[in-house]
């Protein structure tokens, strides 16, 4: 029974690995990130749930101590610290995707399901299964970007497929982080098999991953340094605003220890962004991810999580020395790797691809790193059957706590179905679909801003299209009533959820702006939460256009 448990949790993850890069669907605003989140936790609560079975069957807890626990530890605390202390919106800043507390509790999850099924003797190829999906990305990738189906009639639905930057793993930045960490495995393995005529792989196999991989890069790399429109620019956060961001947490001791707070990285740079940033053609932009993952961490989580960050690179450095002193066959991936993924964590914004990346390769120096020490040193085992209250308060515990999370999980992906359906059927009309769709969504997740600001403003748009009629009735009054007070309800709390976002003020100030015909009072209102709005964000041209409009 516990080598079919064992056997069954490392198919799972041999096929996740696989599938992931691959894997979209869409039923959501969002068809990439959001499926590949959704399709990590799940994968990780079933592993979970057989580790329990085994658990159950055998009294005992096995698990292996890694060269990256305490680091990796310390990350979690760091991001927990931040959501407590810093962070208004705390359900959101878990569920936030790339790089809330969900994500990277899941891909720790993921580190630890991997590192703990590790065996000397038939080791887990995590870099080599992911590479045979991630070889079908780039053959996706080429084929797509000489447009085949261009002059195909697809529903309304599949039309992204006529799109040349169609990738499974969701925009092309993403997708180039994949094939270029693909490409580097496929190269170095080649010129290591050449110099020292090892047969890790077949050479062919390499050939074919490193050409595909390669070309796949090319096209990706042209296409995003020479867009066909301006639309498709790459646009990222500056570097010089970003790292004013970060050295403004440390004049508070609150924000240098735990930062501004997970999901809140607008409000750091809004307020750092310089008056010439509006002479830039970013002008109209305020970003929600720093152009660094290494400078977002720090002032989202302060310097404990920059810390921890740092922790994990000089570990994994350490461990990368390692190989090479017992001369390793794998060192010169695993050292050309990890130079790849530091500098993506330097120069770019966090993404759910990198991080992936990220821990897939910690697991994998893990895997090389163990088989040169002492099983003694690192596998650990505990017995706890022979007391009976903690065997069964710990099986209990973890089948309430796999439970619970797959409970809240279900919720927040039932949200993002229900308000797909709803921006559906807004798109053909169908008002009632829209409004009732909506509400379910914000049922399933109250606390998301983005459903709450959606609400608002449809409720406006149904009042003012119900207005517009020639001769309106009593009901028609009291209906147009009814929308416009539902959608300065829906505005506040927005503003309750987080008050120190810009954009939600600025969503009030829009809500009172399109009735100040209607209601009394409502230039007072807006101008008031314009200004709000100006403290947040004080260099916004649009937000000081609009306040010098109601004024005059």
């Amino acid at each position: 029974m516990e080598k079919l448990i064992h056997n069954v949790q490392r198919w799972l993850v041999t096929g996740y690995l696989f599938l992931l890069p691959l894997f979209f669907l869409p039923l959501t605003q969002e068809f990439y990130i959001t499926h590949k989140f959704f399709l990590t936790a799940a994968v990780a609560l079933v592993i979970l749930f057989l580790g329990v079975l085994h658990f159950l069957r055998t009294k005992k807890i096995t698990f292996v101590k890694t060269p990256f626990d305490r680091g990796i530890f310390l990350l979690l605390i760091a991001y927990a610290a931040s959501i407590i202390i810093s962070s208004p919106n705390k359900v959101q800043a878990i569920a936030a995707l790339p790089a809330g507390l969900g994500m990277v509790a899941v891909l720790v999850i993921l580190y630890f399901i991997l590192t703990n099924l590790y065996k000397k003797d038939h080791q887990l190829p995590i870099l080599k299964t992911l590479a045979w999906g991630s070889l079908v990305v780039s053959m996706i990738v080429i084929i797509f970007w000489f447009l085949p189906l261009k002059n195909t009639n697809l529903p309304q639905n599949l039309a992204f497929l006529k799109n040349f930057r169609f990738s499974p793993v969701g925009n092309y930045l993403e997708t180039l982080y994949l094939t270029g960490f693909l490409a580097i495995f496929a190269i170095t393995q080649i010129v290591h098999m050449i110099q020292e005529k090892s047969k890790a792989m077949s050479l062919g196999t390499l050939g074919l991953l490193g050409v595909v991989s390669a070309t796949a890069c090319i096209l990706i790399g042209y296409t995003l340094l020479r867009p066909s429109i301006a639309q498709d620019r790459l646009q990222l956060a500056p570097v010089n605003v970003s790292w004013f961001a970060a050295l403004e947490t440390l004049k508070n001791p609150r924000t240098a220890l735990v930062g501004v707070g997970v999901d809140n990285y607008e409000l750091a740079f809004s307020a750092v962004k310089p008056a010439s940033y509006n002479l830039t053609p970013l002008w109209s932009l305020n970003f929600n991810l720093s152009r660094s993952y290494l400078l977002h961490v720090w002032v989202e989580t302060g310097l404990i999580g920059l810390i921890a960050v740092v922790l994990i690179f000089l570990y994994a450095v350490r461990e990368v020395n390692g190989l090479f002193a017992h001369k390793d066959n794998k060192r010169y991936v695993f050292a050309a790797l990890g130079g790849y993924i530091a500098l993506l964590f330097v120069l770019f914004p966090p993404s759910f691809i990198t991080l992936f990346l990220a821990i897939l390769y910690l697991a994998a120096l893990a895997y090389a790193s163990l088989q040169y020490d002492d099983e003694k040193e690192y596998l650990q085992r505990m017995n706890v059957g022979e007391v009976a209250p903690l065997y069964m308060g710990m099986a209990l515990l973890s089948i309430g706590l796999i439970l619970g999370a797959g409970y809240l999980l279900g919720r927040v992906y039932a949200s993002e179905l229900y308000f797909k359906k709803s921006i559906d059927a807004l798109q053909t009309r169908n008002q009632q679909q829209a409004y009732e769709n909506l509400f379910k969504s914000i049922q399933q997740n109250p606390f998301s801003e983005k459903y709450r600001v959606q609400s608002s403003r449809i409720n406006l748009l149904f009042a003012q299209s119900i207005a517009q009629k020639e001769k309106l009735s009593d009901a028609d009054r009291t209906t147009v009533a009814r929308l416009i007070q539902e959608a300065i309800a829906q505005s506040k709390v927005v503003v309750d959820l987080n008050p120190h976002r810009t954009t939600a003020w600025a969503n009030l100030a829009l809500v009172y702006k399109n009735i100040l015909n209607i209601a009394q009072g409502a230039d007072s209102w807006t101008i008031a939460a314009y200004q709000r709005a100006l403290l947040l964000d004080p260099n916004n041209p649009i937000l000081l256009l609009n306040l010098g409009s109601i004024i005059n």
